[in-house]
């Protein structure tokens, strides 16, 4: 069912911090069947909607809006507002279907306990904005685009935001017969097919793998 959240104005998008904790409640009560859960994902895209329809419903949007999931700070969850930028030439805007959880690399981004000189403290700068494997449909292109269409489902690296501007040649087009909840893994085979590459493998090699979680398997 819908998550229910009243809205007298702006400010009221704190309220929706509620709903990240029965997400969450969800994440610890074991119902989240994979490190990666994606229903768990369309369940953010679903919040983030549902807060976009109310706002608007209730007269606060005026102009394109975004609602993002945001960590203020160490062990800190927020719901933000923020105004969607109009694609640059090069551009294009996205709304969001599908975004991938990691949970175990945002619980660890969350939690900001990193050791000093570390990929991870130079990554992780609060305010973040978790998230990295998006599908999103594009609502409006820049004009020098012309390759991909309003309308067109595309992959990319994008943190849980329901709007989304960026780069025509971060975003992959989605083939029609591959579905939203699949195409938002396409940044993590994109990060094992590195991973492959530069070790210079052949075809037919044996080799050890250390790590076998989500990527690693």
């Amino acid at each position: 069912g819908r998550i229910e959240v009243p809205v007298d104005d702006v400010d009221a998008l704190a309220a929706l911090t509620l709903a990240l904790d029965e997400l969450g409640a969800n994440a610890r009560s074991g119902e989240l069947a994979h490190p990666c859960d994606v229903a768990f994902g369309r369940d953010i895209v679903r919040l983030l909607a549902d807060a976009e329809e109310q706002l608007t419903s209730a007269g606060a949007t005026r102009t394109r809006e975004s609602v993002d999931i945001v960590f203020p700070a160490p062990g800190d969850v927020d719901l933000v507002r923020r105004a969607v930028p109009e694609p640059g030439p090069t551009e294009i805007t996205c709304r969001a279907l599908a975004s991938l959880v990691s949970t175990g690399t945002e619980t660890f981004c969350l939690a900001g306990d990193f050791e000093p000189g570390t990929f991870w403290q130079e990554w992780v700068r609060f305010p973040f904005a978790p998230g990295y494997s998006l599908t999103a449909e594009v609502v409006a292109v820049g004009r020098d685009i012309d390759d991909v269409r309003v309308g067109d489902r595309v992959a990319l690296p994008a943190p849980h935001a329901q709007y989304v501007t960026v780069p025509r040649d971060e975003a992959i087009v989605v083939p029609d017969g591959v579905r939203s909840e699949d195409a938002c893994w396409a940044s993590l085979a994109v990060t094992t097919q590195w991973g492959v590459r530069r070790t210079g493998l052949d075809l037919g090699e044996s080799v050890g793998v250390i790590g076998l979680g989500l990527l690693g398997s």
